[in-house]
């Protein structure tokens, strides 16, 4: 195991992983290979760089990035992998911290069939719902498409409890009821994101919403429109004291 803090991998070291003191050194010693990264840039530096994983992984081994990535990159290192036999999976994952500790993420993934069975009993050991959804890069527009709805439900959430508000109605009461209602508390339950890390997927959908053709759906920023009380969590619907949309109609 390596990252750039070495702090954050003692968990790892203590329930059997060895710290390796470079990319490079894991690259040249194991058949599989996991990451998990901030963005397109990391995942480019990780995997291009000259002690990184293209110049240091052996044919026939498989590299599976759960990253948040653009589409074009993934595809265009997966061309590169493998003109050098290396295969590639890209596998975004949706479940947060939460599930991740509890080992029930939902992961994505894109690449050959064969090489997703190939790692799916590792994907097992981290996720409940494992789904091959394509090709090179369709996991990362499934992410994309995920991450879209989880803006709109969030957004729909304010929305509403600021209506009830509106209409003098208490929105603690009016959450209490709808969480009831859906199956788990998805949108009033126990909260569907950060709003940090939807603000950095909202930032990305935007950013690389050229890759994938469709006509825009968003016409503004869903962050500027939601307001919440952060107290000691930012959690969309958490909290949910909302501060209403200034100059907006009721209806």
């Amino acid at each position: 195991v390596n990252d750039l803090n070495r702090d954050l991998s003692k968990r790892h070291v203590e329930v059997g992983a060895s710290w390796a003191d470079s990319v490079k050194q894991i690259a040249q010693s194991n058949e599989v290979i996991m990451t998990s990264l901030p963005g397109p840039k990391e995942v480019q530096d990780v995997a291009l760089k000259a002690d990184g994983l293209l110049a240091n992984m052996k044919p026939g081994s498989v590299w599976f990035d759960l990253s948040t990535n653009s589409v074009t990159v993934v595809r265009a290192l997966h061309a590169k992998f493998k003109e050098k036999g290396i295969h590639m999976l890209d596998a975004p994952v949706s479940g947060g911290p939460t599930g991740a500790e509890a080992a029930t993420l939902a992961i994505m993934a894109g690449g050959k069939p064969e090489v997703f069975e190939r790692i799916k009993p590792l994907f097992a050991c981290m996720g409940k719902t494992i789904v091959r959804v394509g090709d090179n890069g369709a996991g990362q527009i499934t992410k994309a498409c995920n991450q879209l709805l989880l803006l709109v439900t969030a957004q729909g959430a304010a929305e509403a409890l600021a209506l009830a508000k509106r209409c003098g109605v208490d929105p603690a009461t009016v959450r209490e009821v709808y969480r009831r209602c859906f199956k788990d508390g998805f949108v009033y339950g126990n909260g569907i994101a950060e709003l940090s890390w939807l603000k950095k997927d909202e930032d990305r959908w935007f950013t690389y919403r050229k890759e994938i053709p469709v006509k825009q759906v968003i016409n503004q920023p869903f962050m500027g429109r939601m307001s919440v009380s952060t107290g000691e969590t930012n959690t969309v619907v958490r909290k949910i004291k909302y501060t209403e949309h200034t100059n907006q109609p009721v209806l």
